[in-house]
């Protein structure tokens, strides 16, 4: 077996050890969590998290993506994307503090701004282990990510949950969220500190062409994450702090496969498409696979989950919540889609053909918004039901304006990518022995 073909399998392995971990700790911790805690304290959190996700984009303007289309970074370069993220993190992190009072004027909860300001300081602590994490991302040192991702759940989960049974409320997650970021990048600039790669050096001129790559997807990325957690925002906003603590629940819930699960494909699929890349071949089959690979290990999960949404949402969450199912439904299958559609994204950045992804993200923007506002005169389920709606809409225009123009792939071969591998395997041994007895 080839050097490379170790490498990948090797990756492959410590990314499912550390996706694995992070999966069964986060459910374990809000089965707990929410028998504990009120509901408004998930509606709380929701607002603050996705709020903080938004502003997270802004620390390294995409950079630690454009990195792996890149070969070796010089001492030089890799400072000063290193002190950028660290000095836009911090700008990051004084708007969310200035900004809190009005954000949670805005949604009328004054509990709001101490949750806002708890998670403000993970901002700045991300940006310490980011450009580790990109590096040891690029070179598939997935060992490096696995321990400083599993050391700091396990530590974050323990600490979360006994606050929460000291009463601490809504503060038991903040501290959660805070302390598992701050661990994971103190663990990743120790194990990393071995490369010597960082000095008080900023030169931004090393590091133009990167930024040139990173901007695009950078603002895709805003869009996109801003598209993702819309519903969340307007329901708080509209429908009140309850009824998105309970969409919250459903949504993420529906989203622990898509986020462990994906991961484990994309993470490794990412890297090694920009490698393929880097030295000559076609991204085209790349997407064809990663896309069967990741339609293999999330099928058959939603399939499940959709078949038995009551009773695994009444197990994660108690009878109390059983109402969380009408949500959970068709957010599974939303999930499950955005899934399959997640391994051209990939190729845009692995390319460093991020303009066309960006143009994609701004067209479609105003769609989200639009959907959300009339759905959601229908609650949290109809706006469920028409999320899921919007994807399916949208997706011979993305087939059309990213798939094709990136990969070739005609319309009714993409969407035969979506099949699993074992059913695809069974189909093509029907069909040969089908021909073998012609």
């Amino acid at each position: 077996m080839s050097n490379r073909r170790i490498s990948v399998k090797n990756a492959a392995a410590w990314n499912i050890l550390n996706q694995a971990s992070m999966a069964v700790f986060g459910v374990i911790q809000y089965s707990i969590l929410a028998r504990i805690l009120d509901r408004s304290d998930f509606g709380l959190l929701a607002i603050a998290t996705t709020l903080t996700s938004l502003v997270l984009l802004f620390q390294d303007m995409g950079l630690s993506g454009a990195v792996l289309t890149k070969g070796d970074l010089t001492s030089e370069e890799y400072s000063t994307l290193y002190w950028l993220n660290v000095g836009l993190s911090f700008v990051a992190s004084l708007v969310i503090v200035f900004g809190a009072p009005w954000i949670a004027a805005f949604y009328g909860s004054v509990e709001l701004i101490e949750v806002l300001l708890g998670v403000a300081s993970s901002v700045l602590l991300t940006a310490f282990g980011r450009q580790a994490g990109a590096m040891a991302s690029r070179d598939l040192d997935f060992k490096l990510i696995a321990l400083a991702g599993c050391l700091s759940t396990l530590i974050s989960f323990v600490v979360s949950i006994a606050l929460a049974l000291m009463g601490a409320g809504v503060q038991s997650l903040v501290y959660g969220v805070v302390l598992k970021v701050g661990l994971k990048s103190l663990f990743m600039m120790l194990m990393s500190s071995e490369r010597g790669l960082l000095h008080f050096v900023f030169e931004f001129g090393k590091i133009r062409g990167l930024f040139n790559i990173g901007l695009y997807g950078f603002i895709g990325q805003i869009l996109n994450m801003m598209k993702s957690h819309m519903d969340g925002l307007l329901i708080a906003k509209f429908v009140g702090l309850d009824a998105a603590g309970i969409y919250d629940l459903g949504k993420r819930l529906s989203a622990r496969p898509f986020n462990i699960l994906n991961p484990v494909v994309m993470n490794v699929g990412r890297p090694y498409m920009a490698r393929e890349i880097r030295d000559g071949r076609s991204g085209g089959d790349a997407v064809v696979l990663t896309t069967r690979m990741v339609s293999s290990l999330n099928s058959p999960v939603y399939f499940l989950l959709v078949v038995f949404n009551v009773q695994f949402v009444v197990a994660m969450y108690g009878k109390s919540n059983a109402v969380v199912a009408d949500i959970f439904l068709p957010m599974c299958l939303y999930h499950l889609l955005r899934s399959l559609m997640n391994p051209v994204s990939a190729l845009a950045m692995a390319s460093g053909r991020t303009l066309r992804e960006c143009i994609w993200h701004i067209a479609t923007f105003p769609l989200t918004p639009i959907v959300v506002y009339f759905s959601g005169r229908f609650g949290g389920v109809g706006v469920a039901w028409g999320m899921l709606s919007l994807f399916v809409v949208i997706l011979p225009l993305f087939w059309r304006f990213l798939v094709w123009p990136f990969t070739g792939i005609a319309f009714l071969d993409y969407l035969k990518s979506f099949r699993p591998l074992s059913i695809s395997v069974i189909y093509n041994m029907l069909r040969n022995r089908s021909k073998n007895k012609l």
